[in-house]
């Protein structure tokens, strides 16, 4: 089963991938932002890498890795903020969560966020808006979703991917 988890940067997808895997066992995760794309792929606003665009990505890198995974294990947990823009990728899920952050909320998380150093705001608001144009659960695309500042029940989430 490949088990995809997507949201907003700061949502808590790496989080919940390891929380999952300790929980189901014998699981690989794949995070896509370590598969960038090359440097000649990338976009630029005001003159930074655009780390917020789908071409900061290399997705064909990513389905192999993924397809491979799947060869040599029964879980797979792949994490990241465009998992839903990709079709192929998107059609290799078998089960999607989604967590669901209120702008106001990634904000003040982004805010506190240093592991790049500081975030100018500008930047912080073109990441939400690369979210709502990339990174947003598709209608008609069936989740699991969850609130990302609320607990939620692992044996309703367990539920779903048995399913």
């Amino acid at each position: 089963m490949i088990i995809g988890i997507a949201g907003v940067s700061r949502s808590g997808k790496t989080t919940l991938a390891i929380s999952l895997k300790e929980k189901l066992g014998n699981a690989e995760i794949i995070s896509l932002d370590d598969y960038p794309a090359k440097i000649e792929n990338f976009k630029y606003i005001k003159d930074v890498i655009d780390w917020e665009h789908p071409s900061s990505l290399d997705f064909v890198k990513i389905i192999d890795v993924v397809r491979e995974a799947a060869t040599k294990n029964e879980i797979i947990i792949v994490e990241g903020i465009f998992l839903f823009h990709h079709e192929t990728l998107k059609s290799l899920i078998d089960k999607f969560i989604y967590l669901d952050l209120e702008k106001e909320d990634f904000l003040k998380r982004k805010l506190h966020d240093n592991r790049w150093g500081h975030i100018p705001n500008w930047y912080r608001e073109h990441i939400w808006q690369s979210h709502l144009l990339f990174g947003v659960k598709p209608v008609g695309v069936e989740a699991f979703e969850i609130n990302a500042n609320s607990g939620f029940s692992f044996s309703e989430l367990q539920d779903y991917l048995e399913k």
